[in-house]
């Protein structure tokens, strides 16, 4: 992964860097519609010259129609037209491109937020974990609104540019020493806005993780599930005196920044409008030096405005694109992150059965941990097996899960699936081969009960009759069938016509979820813990029948529930201390028995 620059300093490299991956960006979203807004835009920057133009030659016209309004008159009138056609044809292409514009952005803020999630998901779960890449990530979606308007900028520069030069061109033909004067003075502008947004930005990058745990509080605070512990104990103070330390801080130092930046560019336009009036004064000596009619004092007086002005905007654009390229720079940099975990190149096309699984002398740390969770582990996974791994919080069990997930490399040894290093195995390949049901399952409440189900095996054609035996499986089609809408129903009270599932609920909809998927691996971390012993009993009953020919892994700190499995690990410590059926590991009167008679005696009590 590249390392960034700190403190969000950016030079020209990336500067130019960031603005051509802009451009290329929303090229691939609408070509049409960028080369629209593209000449739309340069039509547009001349108006200012030639609307100037032509009142002059108007406003000569009228004066020369007083002393001779029949020669005057009719040629008048001409102009006058060519007024009227041309004002039409620039409201009709300003008109065009604000409509451009306004469609273009509604559309590609939506495309590019497709975009983003699709890059995050593409970098895996070992990459995501970083503070830096968080903290990337949390800028990137602040910044991600800045990129239409850092588009909008970049052309808005290149209209003022075009209408700047073509004023500075007569400007410099007449008044050559006042067009280069302008010129300089909208220097101290640009130096000042660069000053200080960098200094601005410096703030934001130095504040991102405080920011981002100061917003997490917040969030906390408009969580409904968050807010029912929070009122009962009453941590809602608590939580709302972190977010107002850490926002009184930043925007206190924010607007320190502010002050000091205006003051100054009040000075700096000061200078400039002291060079306008310059301007005027010099435009009024020729007209009273008969050099100039008055419709060249209009025309003169119109392009020294426009020149002004079009310093100042273009001193303010290039500010406010320095400003966003820095933003974008982070865009760039996030969407250009590569993956810690690279792609094998094997596919392994789709199992018919479970895979054997073998497990060599593996350890394993966290990243930006010394500690090691998994101990030179070795275990060996028979195809179509059924296997339960118990043991304490903490013993590696969940870790485990997750390396032949492969969400981490292994930090020493090796898993190979079918004789296959695991690493060798491109992703997607493998993927398509498991199914793993966390103790953090998910829960899709803005969806029905029939997609929440569906998702376990999006691609397939729909089944009703699978859809059904999946939910039967795992003891949720009875609730499903009592819901209003049955499968059609809403998940989630928030919406229209939605209920609440209670927690069981909705463990047994994540199940069904994995029924449907009928992977050829099927991994089960904690499914039942929020299920009761009667609904437990009949849902194991089903994973041992159903997963006929499959590779099944079950994690539980029940034992009551492994006690069928074709063959029980007991995990300690990031080591395998025990393994064999239910009644070997009983004989031995180990650590399985002896946890295993704790919990049948809290059954028979």
């Amino acid at each position: 992964m590249r390392v960034k620059r700190p403190t969000g300093e950016i030079d020209l490299g990336d500067f130019v860097k960031s603005t051509f991956w802009l451009v290329r960006i929303y090229f691939s979203i609408a070509p049409g519609q960028i080369l629209l807004m593209v000449f739309s835009t340069i039509i547009n920057a001349l108006e200012s010259v030639a609307s100037a133009y032509i009142f002059a030659k108007i406003v000569d016209l009228l004066v020369l129609s007083v002393a001779d309004p029949l020669s005057s008159g009719s040629l008048l009138m001409y102009w006058m037209g060519i007024y009227l056609f041309a004002q039409l044809s620039f409201t009709a292409f300003n008109m065009l491109g604000n409509y451009i514009r306004r469609d273009l952005s509604f559309y590609s803020d939506l495309r590019i937020q497709v975009l983003l999630h699709q890059k995050l998901q593409s970098l895996g779960v070992a990459t995501l974990e970083k503070p830096d890449v968080n903290n990337q990530i949390t800028r990137a979606r602040e910044n991600l609104s800045y990129m239409f308007r850092y588009l909008t900028d970049l052309l808005h520069l290149g209209s003022r540019v075009t209408s700047a030069g073509a004023a500075f061109a007569i400007i410099l033909s007449f008044q050559p020493v006042l067009g280069i004067a302008l010129l300089f003075l909208s220097i101290p502008t640009i130096l000042i806005d660069r000053v200080y947004l960098g200094k601005i930005w410096r703030l934001s990058i130095n504040t991102t993780e405080e920011r981002r745990s100061a917003h997490a509080s917040l969030n906390h605070l408009l969580d409904t599930g968050s807010l029912q512990e929070l009122r009962i104990v009453g941590g809602i103070d608590f939580l709302l005196a972190k977010f107002n330390k850490f926002f009184d801080h930043w925007y206190g130092e924010w607007k320190k920044l502010r002050r000091r930046w205006y003051r100054l560019s009040y000075v700096s336009e000061l200078l400039i409008l002291v060079g306008k009036i310059a301007g005027y004064i010099d435009v009024f000596a020729h007209f009273l030096a008969h050099t100039i009619s008055i419709g060249g004092v209009t025309f003169y007086i119109r392009n020294i405005d426009s020149l002004s002005s079009g310093f100042t905007s273009i001193a303010g654009t290039i500010s406010s694109m320095y400003e966003g390229s820095q933003r974008i720079n982070e865009l760039r940099l996030l969407f250009e992150t590569k993956s810690d975990d690279n792609d094998g190149t094997v596919d392994m096309g789709k199992l018919a059965t479970g895979p054997l699984i073998n497990i060599d002398e593996v350890s394993f740390a966290y990243p930006r941990s010394k500690k090691r969770v998994i101990k030179g582990l070795s275990l060996n996974i028979k195809a179509g097996e059924k296997l339960a791994i118990v043991g304490h919080n903490g013993a590696g069990k969940t870790t485990l899960v997750k390396l032949l997930a492969r969400f981490y490399p292994v930090t020493k040894g090796e898993i190979t699936i079918n004789g296959i290093n695991i690493n060798e195995l491109k992703i997607d390949s493998w993927y398509q081969n498991i199914g793993v049901l966390f103790q953090d399952f998910n829960t899709y409440e803005h969806l029905t009960a029939e997609e929440n189900i569906l998702l376990g095996r999006p691609k397939m054609t729909f089944s009703k009759t699978s859809l059904t035996t999946a939910a039967q499986n795992a003891d949720a089609q009875s609730f499903i069938g009592e819901y209003k809408n049955g499968y059609q129903q809403i998940l989630s009270e928030k919406y229209k016509g939605g209920i609440r599932p209670s927690t069981g609920q909705w463990q047994k909809i994540a199940i069904a979820r994995f029924f449907y998927r009928n992977a050829p691996l099927v991994i089960f971390d904690e499914p039942t813990a929020a299920i009761d012993a009667v609904s437990e009993e009949k849902i194991f009953n089903k994973i041992y029948e159903s997963f006929e020919n499959k590779t099944v892994i079950i994690i539980s700190h029940r034992f009551s529930t492994v006690r069928n499995a074709d063959r029980i690990v007991v995990v300690e410590k990031g080591r395998i201390i025990e393994q064999g059926n239910h009644n070997d590991l009983m004989k031995l009167k180990g650590k399985y028995a002896k946890a295993f008679n704790i919990q049948a005696k809290g059954y028979k009590k």
